[in-house]
C-alpha cells in the first residue's frame, strides 16, 4: 500500500547481576533491565513517541534454560507495562505482561506460558501463551501455539489460535 514508518531512538540493556549468559550454571538467573524510547515517523509526517520496559530473566535449572519476560512500569495506574506510546491517530496505547511471558529450550524457546494484554486498542486484544489447537492452556507438552481474544464491534467475543510454526 506504500505506506512507510521510520524508526528513530535508542535501547539500554543493563545487565543487573552480571554474568554471562552463555556461562550460566544449573540454579543461576541473570536479569537484564531494557528500556528504550522511540521517534515513530508515519509516512504523513506525523511523529509519536513509543517506550518500552522490560525485565528479561534467564536461568538454568539442569540444562533446561528458560527465559521469563516481565512488564517493568507503571501506567495510569497499571503495573507490569512493558510497551506504550501513541499511535499515528494520537491515540495512546500500551501492552501488559499480565502474567510472566515463559519461554523454555525445551520447547525450542516458544513461549510456553503467559498472557500479554493490549490495551488503548479500539478493541483491548488479550493474548494466552502456550496453549493446544483447541486454545486451552498446556502445562505438560509442548505448546500448539498462542490465542488472542478480543470483542468485536457488535460485542460479540472472538477468539483466534495461532501456531508458532
Amino acid at each position: 500500500d506504500n505506506k512507510s514508518v521510520t524508526l528513530n531512538g535508542t535501547k539500554t540493556i543493563t545487565n543487573v547481576n552480571g554474568g554471562l549468559i552463555k556461562n550460566i550454571a544449573s540454579g543461576e538467573t541473570i536479569v537484564h533491565k531494557i528500556k528504550g524510547n522511540m521517534a515513530v515517523t508515519f509516512d504523513d509526517g506525523s511523529v509519536r513517541a513509543w517506550h518500552i520496559a522490560r525485565k528479561r530473566t534467564f536461568s538454568n535449572n539442569s540444562s533446561v534454560y528458560k527465559v521469563t519476560l516481565e512488564g517493568d512500569t507503571t501506567i495510569a495506574g497499571i503495573g507490569n507495562v512493558d510497551v506504550w506510546g501513541t499511535n499515528r491517530f494520537s491515540n495512546p496505547f500500551y501492552g501488559v505482561i499480565s502474567s510472566p511471558i515463559v519461554r523454555t529450550s525445551t520447547c525450542d524457546y516458544d513461549a510456553v506460558s503467559g498472557v500479554k494484554v493490549h490495551k488503548g486498542l479500539a478493541r483491548e486484544i488479550t493474548i494466552t501463551f502456550g496453549v493446544d489447537s483447541n486454545g486451552d492452556v498446556v502445562t505438560s507438552t509442548c505448546p500448539f501455539g498462542y490465542k488472542a481474544a478480543w470483542t468485536n464491534r457488535k460485542g460479540a467475543s472472538r477468539t483466534a489460535v495461532i501456531q508458532y510454526r
